[in-house]
């Protein structure tokens, strides 16, 4: 069965037990903190079938689906509220299976991955010690300019070039993780070797 939302407040309201997994809801969660008025929400609904659900919320050009077990026939339910050969260019985002099961569904459909993401939940720090030479550093100021560098040449490296994303674009952002503490870098004889941003500070991961 399909439940749709006429709002987005009762859909997050509805689906409030996300809150409790930030890190496999992320994108969800960071749409309900940044939400406006001026999103247009295009579907806010739940595929269930007894204590199983789909969660879908789809808004501009993005399309969020999450579920932790799901059947087929709710699998068939989504792919016909969904409709996939309706969106070009569109952004899908959530739990891989699940929407790779859905593209396989849909056969005639043309998409590309752009990311996977694995979540690992980690309850106590490793014990293995590291192989690798060197050591972590909480970035500074004075480590901006190779940090920004390296900032750009991942963006680059993932992204390809982007409007307005050059490599002063790059050197902001890596400023504002250091001023917030959220960056850091492995270091090796005084050279900087690769670097880490933490990108949620919620108190609940610190």
């Amino acid at each position: 069965m399909i439940k749709h939302f006429d709002t987005p407040g009762k859909f997050f309201e509805h689906n409030k037990s996300i809150f409790n997994s930030r890190l496999e809801y992320f994108h969800l969660i960071k749409i309900y903190e940044s939400f406006n008025p001026d999103f247009q929400v295009s579907f806010a609904f739940n595929v269930y079938e007894n204590e199983n659900e789909i969660l879908g919320f789809s808004y501009g050009d993005h399309f969020l689906i999450y579920s932790k077990f799901w059947t087929e026939k709710m699998l068939v339910e989504l792919s016909g509220v969904i409709q996939l050969k309706r969106f070009k260019n569109f952004h899908f985002t959530g739990t891989r299976q699940l929407l790779m099961e859905l593209l396989k569904l849909n056969p005639e459909v043309k998409y590309k991955v752009y990311k996977d993401r694995i979540v690992y939940n980690l309850t106590t720090p490793p014990t293995r010690s590291v192989g690798t030479p060197g050591q972590a550093v909480i970035s500074r100021l004075n480590h901006l300019k190779i940090l920004g560098k390296i900032n750009y040449d991942y963006s680059l490296e993932e992204w390809g070039e982007r409007e307005n994303r050059d490599l002063g674009y790059s050197i902001k952002q890596a400023s504002s993780a250091i001023q917030q503490n959220c960056m850091f870098h492995w270091e090796n004889e005084n050279t900087i070797c690769s670097m880490l941003q933490v990108l949620d500070l919620d108190d609940e991961y610190q």
